[in-house]
């Protein structure tokens, strides 16, 4: 079960990597004042998220940890 577990880690976190950018329009007609993040910190939080998934589900497949 821990490899099935690991191999589908593995894809998602490929697909955050590669598809995982907002896709939010960019428009200036918003109701109230919003937090933006930038850019740079946007890619970079989801290249981590990314590397993180893709690192443990690759750990889970080849059997190096373990859910509990």
């Amino acid at each position: 079960m821990e490899k099935l577990a690991g191999a589908a880690i593995f894809l998602v976190g490929l697909l955050i990597i590669f598809f995982g950018g907002a896709a939010a329009p960019k428009t200036d007609e918003s109701s109230k004042p919003a937090i933006r993040v930038p850019r740079w910190l946007d890619k970079t939080i989801q290249w981590g998220i990314g590397i993180l998934s893709v690192w443990w589900g690759v750990e889970l497949f080849f059997g190096n940890a373990h859910f509990f």
